[in-house]
């Protein structure tokens, strides 16, 4: 299956992009440590560690296009 999208690039929305990062992180915590993320012993993700590398990064949103 095909979909159109129109990607846009968000790098300024930090509250956003920790919110994505750690909706990400829980759904695949094996990606944890690629993020620079560290797991808490419950599986959940670092929020002091995810407030650290967010104002590094971007999140790439993929909106489709009906």
């Amino acid at each position: 299956r095909l979909w159109q999208s129109t990607p846009e690039v968000e790098a300024e929305d930090h509250p956003e992009m920790a919110l994505q990062l750690d909706a990400f992180l829980r759904a695949v915590p094996r990606d944890a440590s690629h993020a620079g993320v560290a797991l808490l012993p419950d599986g959940s993700p670092s929020p002091a560690d995810i407030e650290r590398v967010v104002p590094q990064m971007v999140y790439l949103k993929f909106p489709l296009i009906a």
